[in-house]
C-alpha cells in the first residue's frame, strides 16, 4: 500500500505532467494545423483554434496515459516491470508509450474534426505523427530510465 505523503506526491506529479502536456499539445496541434493549412484561408483561425482545442486534448490524454503508466504503474511498489532488463523495459515502455500517443491522436481527430484534415490512413499528418510519437517515446522513455540509473541531479533533475 502507498502511504498517503507517497500518493500525495504521486498526485502532484500527475498533474503537473497534465499541464505541461497540455500545453504542449495546444502547441504542438495549433502549429501543425497552420503549417498544413487544411481549410480555406478565410477559416484559418477557425482551424488553428479547433487545431489547438484537439491539442489540448491529445495532450491531457497522453499525459495522462504515460503519467498513470510510469508513476502509478512502472514506478510503485507492486509493479514487477523494474526487475525488467534495462533494454526490455525501455522498449516496452516505449511501446506502450507510442500506442498511447497514437490513440490519444486518433481519438483527438475524432472529437475535433478539422475541415480538409485526411484523418487516419497513410498520409503526411499520419506520417509526421508516428515519427513524433517514436522519437519522443524512445527518447523520453531512455531519459527516465537513464535518469533513474544514474541517479538524482546527474541529468538534470
Amino acid at each position: 500500500m502507498t502511504s498517503p505523503n507517497l500518493l500525495r506526491r504521486y498526485q502532484k506529479t500527475l498533474a503537473y505532467v497534465l499541464a505541461v502536456s497540455a500545453v504542449a499539445g495546444a502547441i504542438y496541434g495549433g502549429v501543425l494545423t497552420y503549417i498544413l493549412a487544411y481549410g480555406e484561408p478565410h477559416e484559418l483561425l477557425e482551424d488553428i483554434v479547433r487545431g489547438t482545442l484537439r491539442g489540448i486534448f491529445t495532450g491531457l490524454m497522453i499525459g495522462g496515459l504515460i503519467g498513470w503508466f510510469d508513476i502509478f504503474l512502472v514506478n510503485s511498489g507492486r509493479a514487477r516491470l523494474r526487475s525488467l532488463p534495462f533494454l526490455w523495459l525501455v522498449l516496452i515502455k516505449g511501446a506502450y508509450y507510442t500506442a498511447a500517443i497514437l490513440g490519444s491522436v486518433w481519438l483527438g481527430g475524432q472529437l475535433f474534426r478539422i475541415d480538409g484534415d485526411p484523418g487516419t490512413g497513410f498520409n503526411r499528418t499520419t506520417i509526421i505523427t508516428v515519427a513524433f510519437a517514436l522519437l519522443f517515446s524512445t527518447v523520453f522513455s531512455f531519459v527516465m530510465e537513464m535518469s533513474l540509473l544514474l541517479g538524482p541531479g546527474v541529468l538534470g533533475n
